[in-house]
């Protein structure tokens, strides 16, 4: 069962709209470059592939109808998306070498306990074989 023009224009009105508010939040994120929140970047990336999808899905089936979509959401889309998962990819880049190049102990109590340990010392057992001797 195939949908009618108005059905579908009327998903592609909601998908246009969905993908409008998916580039600017990604172009924002994508603005603040090294300052941009890695989980928010994911997440908001995760969701443009996915109705970059549901997009493309919608413009088939008004293109099987002789509906031609004369927008650029689509490619506005997929470039932001290309973009992201640059950026996405050099930060987290950025991070494992932060971790690794971090010293071991990062722990603000890791010395203390470091040097308490040289104090305490090693608790001596004497066994009762031992006292008779």
């Amino acid at each position: 069962m195939t949908k009618d023009f108005d059905t579908l224009k009327s998903e592609r009105t909601v998908a246009r709209t969905k993908a409008t508010k998916l580039v600017k939040d990604l172009n924002a994120l994508w603005s603040q470059k090294e300052k941009a929140d890695l989980d928010d970047l994911a997440y908001n990336l995760s969701l443009a592939e996915n109705h970059f999808t549901i997009l493309n899905s919608v413009k088939g089936q008004l293109h099987a109808h002789v509906i031609p979509d004369d927008t650029h959401h689509l490619s506005d889309l997929d470039e932001i998306i290309f973009k992201s998962k640059r950026l996405l990819a050099r930060l987290e880049k950025a991070a494992e070498t932060r971790l690794n190049a971090a010293p071991h102990s990062t722990c603000a109590t890791a010395k203390p306990l470091l040097l308490l340990s040289h104090r305490v010392g090693t608790p001596k057992i004497y066994s009762s074989a031992r006292r008779q001797s």
